[in-house]
């Protein structure tokens, strides 16, 4: 049986397409097989604390950590962060706040 790469994350076209991008690089040999789970902080934190998952991949509001290293915790993970960004809203280019005077 070929070792495996399992990611758990959200569900999330970016995660998505990195996660393909990886494979179509690496993958070419076969040597390992690479999966994608997709579910909520719980479900996430479950596989990987489960051996199911060799990582997991969260996004959080600042409000939601204590709550979220209290879980991790009690789950024997550890948390890394990446990145830490602000709150970013897209809107189409009809959105009537882009036509609005400053």
């Amino acid at each position: 049986m070929r070792p495996k790469f399992s990611v758990s994350g959200y569900q999330s076209s970016l995660l998505t397409k990195l996660l393909a991008e990886l494979y179509n690089d690496r993958a070419a040999d076969g040597a390992l097989k690479y999966e994608y789970r997709e579910g909520t902080v719980e479900e996430i934190t479950d596989q990987v604390s489960g051996h199911v998952s060799e990582i997991g991949v969260v996004y959080l509001a600042k409000d939601q950590m204590p709550c979220f290293k209290h879980i991790i915790g009690h789950k024997n993970l550890e948390y890394v962060p990446l990145d830490d960004r602000g709150i970013c809203v897209y809107v189409g280019k009809n959105h009537p706040s882009l036509s609005a005077a400053p």
